[in-house]
C-alpha cells in the first residue's frame, strides 16, 4: 500500500514526524525509507565539536546520503577557551564535579546542584569519563584549523549542497522550579552533563570556523553557481569584511541565491568596512528574500558616532539597482534619508511584497543638521504607490527633526488601551491599504522639535520629547 503512493505524499508524510521518529522509522520501513531519509538528511546540523565533525565526513563518505544534504547549520558556540587549554585529562572525579559538571548550561547554582543529585555516584562517573573524552577532542579540533580541514575535503562531496546557516546558539534561561530532565537538555549535555555558555559570546580560537571559512570552503567546492540560501548572524562587520578582504570568494556572481540574511551585532564601523556587504548584495542579481541588520543605532552623545554607523547606501551602493525577483525586504539599523529609501522601494514595488522597517534614521553624511524626511510621509508613499502584503515597523524612527518615533510590539504586554486596534497596527494596515490613514498633517516639515502630525498616541507607537 505506501509504496504505491507518490514520493511527494510520503515527503509530507515524514516531514510532519518528529526527529527520532524519522531515524527509526527509515530503519524499519523500506518503503518509507528513501522519505524519511530525505528528511532527516536534508540538514545537517554541525556544532564545533570533533564527533559533529565526524559524522559530517562520514555522511559525506555514502554514497546514498550524501545526495540527500542540501543545507548545514552550524552552531559556532565553543566551550570556554580557558577551560579547553586548563582542563587536564588527569582532573580527578570530585574536582570534575566541583568545578566542572552541569557548568554552561545556564542553570544558577541551585539548580546546578539539583540536577546533579539526581544522579548515582556510577552515573556522574560515566558523565566524569565522557567529560574527559570530549575536552580531548576539542583540542585536537582545534589545533591546526582541523575543522577547516573537514570542510575543504568534504563538503565538495555533497551534490546537492544549497546553502548554510552561521549562528550562535542562545542559551533560553529555564522556566522551571527545579533543575531540568536530562531528556530536555542538548544532546551533548546528555553525554557530559555541561555545554559551552553563551553567555561569553562568540569564543574564538586559532582552530575555531568562521563565516569566510563557510564560504570560501563552498566556493572552492564550486557551489557559488548553486548557493540559494545564506544565513549568518552574531560575527561583527569588521571582523566579517577582514575574512572578505583575505578571500577571492567574495567576488563570486551568486546567480541562484534567492535568500541572503546577514545579522550582524552593533559594533562601531568604518565606512570601509561595508566595502564587502554592498558587493554581495550586488552579486546576487536574483534574490527574493533580503534581511540585512547592523543590530542597534550608536549613543549620539559624542558627536563623532556618527561617522560609525552603516548608511543605506553602503549596502546599495549602485542607486540603479533592481532585484527583479525581490519579495521579501528588512532592514534593520540603518542611516538613510526618505529620498534616498523611497527610490530603493520605488524600483522593487512591482515585486515587494514584505518589508520590515527597525531602527531607521533619515539623516545625511554631509547635512546632518537638515531634514532628510518624515517616516509617516512614507507610510503614505506605501499606500499610493505600492502593492504590499505585510508590513512591519519596529523599535523606533527618527529624522532628528521633529519626529522621534518609539515603538513597542503591538500586545496586551504594554497595556495598549486600543489594542488590538492600536496605532502601530492602524500604520501597518494603512501601509498595506487595509484602513483609511490613521494620522494627519497639521504642521511644517521645517520647523523643528515640532512633531508635524495628529494621531491617537497610544503605548505601542509613540513621539519621544
Amino acid at each position: 500500500m505506501m509504496d504505491r503512493l507518490p514520493l511527494e505524499i510520503l515527503n509530507n508524510i515524514c516531514a510532519s514526524l518528529p526527529h527520532s521518529d524519522l531515524k527509526n522509522l527509515r530503519l524499519v520501513s523500506q518503503a518509507l525509507q528513501p522519505s524519511a531519509e530525505f528528511t532527516v538528511f536534508h540538514t545537517v546540523y554541525l556544532r564545533y565539536n570533533l564527533r559533529s565533525f565526524d559524522r559530517l565526513r562520514d555522511i559525506s563518505n555514502h554514497p546514498r546520503l550524501s545526495k540527500y544534504v542540501k543545507f548545514i547549520d552550524y552552531d559556532f558556540l565553543s566551550f570556554d577557551l580557558n577551560l579547553i587549554n586548563t582542563y587536564s585529562p588527569e582532573t580527578s572525579f570530585y574536582d570534575w564535579l566541583y568545578e566542572w559538571a552541569g557548568r554552561g548550561l545556564g542553570l544558577p547554582e541551585r539548580k546546578r546542584e539539583r540536577l546533579l543529585r539526581r544522579f548515582s555516584a556510577t552515573r556522574l562517573g560515566e558523565f566524569h569519563i565522557s567529560y574527559t573524552k570530549w575536552i580531548v577532542g576539542q583540542k585536537r579540533l582545534s589545533k591546526q584549523r582541523r575543522a577547516r580541514w573537514y570542510l575543504d575535503n568534504f563538503l565538495a562531496r555533497f551534490p546537492n549542497f544549497s546553502g548554510f546557516r552561521f549562528s550562535l546558539r542562545k542559551h533560553v534561561p529555564s522556566t522551571t522550579t527545579g533543575a531540568p530532565k536530562l531528556e530536555n537538555l542538548d544532546v551533548v549535555a546528555q553525554e557530559i552533563l555541561a555545554g559551552p555558555d553563551s553567555k561569553f559570546g562568540p569564543l574564538w580560537c586559532s582552530g575555531h570556523l568562521n563565516f569566510g571559512d563557510f564560504f570560501d570552503s563552498a566556493c572552492q567546492a564550486g557551489f557559488a553557481p548553486k548557493l540559494r540560501q545564506v544565513y549568518m548572524s552574531d560575527q561583527t562587520l569588521g571582523f566579517w569584511n577582514s575574512q572578505a578582504v583575505s578571500s577571492n570568494c567574495y567576488d563570486e556572481v551568486l546567480p541562484s541565491m534567492e535568500t541572503l540574511s546577514l545579522d550582524f551585532p552593533f559594533c562601531p564601523n568604518e565606512s570601509h568596512e561595508t566595502f564587502h556587504l554592498g558587493a554581495m548584495v550586488t552579486r546576487c542579481p536574483n534574490l527574493r528574500t533580503l534581511h540585512i541588520s547592523l543590530g542597534d543605532m550608536p549613543n549620539y552623545s559624542s558627536p563623532n558616532t556618527f561617522w560609525h554607523v552603516v548608511h543605506l547606501s553602503d549596502i546599495f551602493t549602485d542607486t540603479k539597482q533592481h532585484l527583479k525577483h525581490l519579495t521579501t525586504l528588512s532592514l534593520e539599523a540603518l542611516v538613510t534619508t526618505q529620498p534616498e529609501l523611497q527610490s530603493l522601494l520605488k524600483r522593487h514595488a512591482p515585486s515587494l511584497r514584505s518589508l520590515t522597517l527597525s531602527k531607521i534614521e533619515f539623516r545625511d553624511r554631509d547635512r546632518p543638521d537638515e531634514c532628510h524626511g518624515s517616516f509617516l510621509s512614507l507610510v503614505q508613499f506605501m499606500n499610493t504607490s505600492m502593492t504590499l502584503e505585510q508590513a512591519q515597523f519596529n523599535e523606533a524612527f527618527s529624522n532628528h527633526w521633529n519626529e522621534f518615533w518609539k515603538v513597542r510590539p503591538s500586545s496586551t504586554k504594554y497595556k495598549c488601551p486600543n489594542y488590538p486596534n492600536c496605532f502601530k497596527i492602524q500604520i501597518e494596515r494603512f501601509a498595506v491599504r487595509k484602513v483609511p490613514c490613521p494620522f494627519s498633517r497639521v504642521g511644517d516639515d521645517n520647523k523643528r522639535g515640532v512633531n508635524p502630525w495628529k494621531f491617537d498616541e497610544d503605548n505601542c507607537w509613540y513621539p519621544l520629547e
